[in-house]
């Protein structure tokens, strides 16, 4: 007999494989054995680490795409076993592979892929292949665009000492008379010429490069339901998106909650850096603190029951993630209780950054840095490390938001040294995070920084440090700098001040929203902190 679910759960996988003559991707195997609910995506991953491990499986990455085959040794051990597997599932993946024949095959059997060369070109690949054998390969290079500049740029300095020397020899030998200005003006005419080719290159560059950015805001895996953004200027008042009815629930934390019926408590004690927000579902206490350094940092401490209370916030109405917005603005426009920055979504670092989701659709499906996974039916945090996951795997777990700036800070209650080492912003430095106590249980944090009079900032080990010390299990690393900052009903508790060469606080594209309130101002009404060359009276012990 078999001896758990989890062993079912390896041989369901390798029936899979048997009853095909060509591999299967990650996704192909997860659509069927998540579909059926034989069980959820981390155990069906941790079923295809154990039969790798075994050597049951071999794996073939094609860039971001896991492609499993069965090996001899799996064949054996599925002759032994395959009995173990009842008739009503053996009926139910051979219907299944039947029925999917076609599209299995044909994402198997054709696989395109693009690498960048030693000289900074890329070459596309295309492949058809049965089962492990390439039946025939076309491989195009494309010219990378910063070839076009370089050859302006070059060929200008190259072109303007040609026509000087030139020139310079036909003064010397046959035109003795001719004026230094002529000498100097051609070379001068020719390099100003090609350097203005070159930067008309650069700009063509930059804007194929942007509109590279921009399709990845609307990929075709996006979930068929998500309606299609299209950009929008910013609103002066954007509609809300449906925030659920709030249920209270009795038991774990309802001292925390008011009782059904109250209205919303609000408390704000500026000078002496306290701030609090109550309602049936809600729970939210803000705290400053400061200390010799000089250091100044704000926690955030949120219990919610439900999901509800966490939602993303963006920057205009079409939820694009490309329009940026004054932080309390959009905090205003979205009626958020707290709210604290995000990820800077598709705009920094968009090369280096993980899975982007918002709402169940996916922004980029890039898995090259880590992230901080929100779950849509659940008040949970989780933390993936870069390339163990895919944005699919994600949503089928249940993470409809997922936010991917990184470092992560904390791992099951552990400081990740490796992932903070690996961080190019490590330097003391204004932070702002976000960590999970436990499920309905988060901290913010956001550190003022960069300014030796007020507040020098902090590590990355120090800022993780914080977090463990709040008793955080997991913590995530949001975008920090400048655009670090703590918004409470509608006000910017922490100050930036003239911050490196800044002078006003930075335009965001999106945040992280805890909590729903009509009491949040609106635009029109008065702003009496935005951040900017705000100064408090602090007392440091």
């Amino acid at each position: 007999m078999i001896e758990s679910s989890f062993t079912l759960y390896k041989l369901i996988i390798l029936y899979m494989l048997q009853n095909v003559n060509f591999p299967l991707s990650n996704t192909q195997i997860s659509d069927f054995i998540l579909e059926k609910e034989y069980t959820n995506y981390f155990h069906l991953q941790e079923a295809l680490s154990e039969l790798q491990d075994t050597k049951l499986i071999e794996i073939e990455k094609v860039r971001n795409t896991s492609y499993y085959h069965m090996t001899e040794e799996g064949s054996k051990t599925l002759s032994f076993f395959e009995n173990e597997i009842s008739p009503e599932i053996r009926e139910e993946i051979d219907r299944y592979m039947k029925e999917h024949s076609y599209e299995l095959r044909k994402k198997a059997s054709v696989v395109a892929d693009y690498y960048k060369t030693a000289g900074d070109d890329y070459e596309v690949r295309c492949q058809a292949r049965e089962r492990k054998t390439t039946i025939f390969e076309i491989v195009v290079t494309v010219p990378s665009l910063w070839s076009r500049p370089m050859f302006w740029l070059l060929g200008g300095v190259v072109l303007g000492a040609l026509a000087g020397s030139a020139l310079y020899l036909l003064k010397q030998f046959k035109f003795e008379d001719m004026p230094l200005w002529l000498l100097l003006l051609v070379p001068v005419c020719i390099g100003l010429l090609c350097a203005l080719l070159g930067a008309r290159s650069i700009r063509e560059m930059e804007s194929a490069r942007h509109a590279a950015v921009v399709s990845t805001a609307a990929p075709s895996a996006a979930p068929e339901s998500a309606p299609e953004p299209s950009p929008t200027a910013v609103p002066e008042e954007s509609p809300l998106p449906e925030v659920p009815e709030e249920t209270a629930q009795p038991g774990k934390w309802a001292d925390k909650f008011l009782p059904k019926g109250a209205e919303e408590e609000i408390t704000a004690d500026v000078e002496n850096g306290h701030w609090s927000y109550k309602s049936q579902t809600l729970s939210v206490e803000i705290t400053r603190y400061a200390d010799s350094r000089p250091l100044v940092w704000f926690v955030a401490d949120i219990y919610m029951q439900g999901a509800n209370a966490f939602r993303p916030a963006f920057g205009n109405e079409g939820r694009t993630g490309r329009t940026p917005l004054m932080p309390w603005k959009m905090a205003r426009l979205n009626k958020a209780v707290l709210l604290v920055t995000g990820d800077n979504m598709l705009h920094m670092e968009a090369d280096i950054k993980g899975v982007i989701l918002r709402d169940g659709r996916i922004y980029s499906a890039s898995d090259k840095g880590s992230v901080a996974a929100f779950a849509s039916d659940r008040p949970e945090m989780d933390v993936f490390s870069a390339r163990s996951y895919t944005a699919e795997g994600l949503l089928a777990a249940g993470y409809e938001n997922t936010y991917a700036f990184g470092p992560i800070l904390l791992r099951d209650g552990e400081i990740s040294e490796e992932e903070i080492a690996k961080s190019h912003v490590g330097k003391a430095n204004p932070r702002c995070g976000v960590g999970m106590v436990e499920p309905g249980h988060f901290v913010a944090i956001v550190v003022d920084g960069r300014r030796s009079e007020y507040s020098v900032g902090v590590t990355l080990t120090e800022f993780a440090r914080m977090f463990k010390d709040m008793g955080c299990r997991n913590a995530f690393n949001m975008d920090g700098g400048v655009s670090a900052c703590m918004i409470f009903m509608g006000e910017q508790l922490n100050s930036h001040g003239n911050v490196a060469n800044y002078s006003k606080q930075r335009h965001m594209p999106d945040g992280v929203i805890f909590g729903y309130s009509e009491q949040v101002p609106s635009l029109e009404d008065p702003i009496y902190n935005d951040g900017i060359d705000t100064t408090y009276n602090i007392r440091r012990d």
